[in-house]
């Protein structure tokens, strides 16, 4: 109905946590990320050219400058936007979880910190830091980027914990967020 909006869509990442482990659906770019050990790893696929410029640059085709300098890197391949969706991540089997593990759910505004600064502010907060203190301080360290045109900004962290029965029970999910 309103031509300025053609093409405009939105990501998409939903996990359901039960007893087998983390599932998962997503389209776009909005990361799922599960934090163990102090290492951090994305679960779900990356549906922006992101991977696809990474592949040409593994593959000799590009340099890792131009790759990085590319205008078409954060464009997506896959997006809900009232049509077919060409890519769907939808988990196989469920990710074991263990007590301890923190979840990241996060749009792709958080993709401004990069994978080792995230690390560094998660182990640099006690493990059993409250969840909305974690997002917090991960929404607040994109903002202290200062990058123009930040995207927004959305985080969601689970952490899991032991319960009496010896099965995980999620934390209340917390967000975090910045526009």
């Amino acid at each position: 109905q309103n031509p300025d909006l053609n093409g405009m869509g939105c990501a998409l990442v939903g996990v359901i946590v039960d007893d087998r482990g983390a599932s998962w659906v997503s389209v776009g770019d909005s990361p799922l990320r599960l934090y163990r050990d102090g290492k951090l790893r994305r679960l779900n696929k990356d549906h922006s050219m992101k991977p696809v410029l990474e592949a040409l640059v593994a593959d000799g085709e590009l340099t890792s400058e131009e790759a990085a300098r590319d205008r078409r890197r954060s464009a997506l391949r896959s997006a809900l936007m009232g049509d077919e969706v060409p890519l769907v991540d939808i988990s196989e089997e469920p990710v074991a979880l263990l007590s301890g593990d923190k979840l990241i759910l996060a749009s792709d505004g958080l993709e401004t910190l990069s994978v080792e600064a995230i690390e560094d502010i998660l182990k640099s907060l006690p493990a059993d830091t409250p969840s909305q203190v974690v997002a917090d301080a991960l929404v607040d360290t994109v903002i202290q980027a200062g990058k123009p045109n930040q995207d927004n900004t959305t985080v969601i962290v689970m952490t899991l914990g032991a319960s009496p029965g010896g099965t995980l029970e999620p934390e209340k999910p917390i967000t975090g967020g910045s526009n």
